[in-house]
């Protein structure tokens, strides 16, 4: 066998190196200007049916005996939340701002409206009411209960055996909508005050 010595049959060529795209330009972001963000904003808001919820000071909207008389139509939004169904029982015996209604068993239930932080006054009032009435039960619907008086209502419904029970009322609109009333229990009768429960709605035109 024969070995060439020349040094060009040793030397293989090497394979080009393929050619790799040419990396295009980086492009700056073209800053949005505050009308072209506002304008896709619309357009999103128009795009999709979401609103925004606002919540509104009961105050601000109703007056206690107005909300009173809409409650006495409505008594199932209170009734859920303690768990008895409730059915108005006329307007005998109800001052402004109250209402009366009548347990499944019969028994009469006085509803005390305070769109308001609850006040000695009205917690004096539904006192009054129970004593001239003979009622064992009521609802004393507040924007804000104060912890004195649940706190009341607590030891009045160990110490006598009551079925009393606080309820907050808020309220909520969306957007510009009709307001709406939402209920929370804050106490029921044989519960701790700030007992959880989940909250209702009831859309409604005053």
């Amino acid at each position: 066998m024969t070995v060439s010595s020349d040094p060009a049959a040793l030397r293989h060529d090497e394979p080009e190196w393929p050619q790799e795209p040419e990396t295009p330009p980086t492009l700056s972001p073209v800053p949005s200007s505050p009308t072209s963000d506002r304008a896709s904003v619309d357009a999103t808001r128009a795009s999709l049916p979401i609103g925004r919820l606002h919540r509104v000071d009961p105050v601000e909207l109703w007056r206690s005996q107005d909300f009173a008389a809409w409650l006495g139509e409505n008594l199932e939004e209170v009734g859920r939340l303690i768990g008895t169904r409730l059915t108005p029982a006329g307007t005998s015996g109800a001052t402004p701002g109250t209402v009366v209604a009548t347990d499944p068993d019969g028994g009469q239930v006085r509803v005390v409206v305070e769109l308001g932080k609850s006040s000695d006054e009205t917690f004096g009032l539904l006192m009054r009411q129970l004593v001239a009435s003979g009622a064992k039960s009521a609802i004393w619907v507040c924007a804000e209960a104060g912890d004195e008086h649940l706190s009341s209502v607590e030891w009045l419904n160990r110490e006598i055996a009551g079925h009393l029970h606080v309820v907050i009322v808020e309220a909520v609109r969306i957007d510009d909508s009709m307001p709406a009333p939402v209920f929370r229990l804050a106490l029921r009768a044989g519960e701790p005050p700030a007992a959880a429960a989940e909250p209702t709605t009831a859309f409604v035109t005053l």
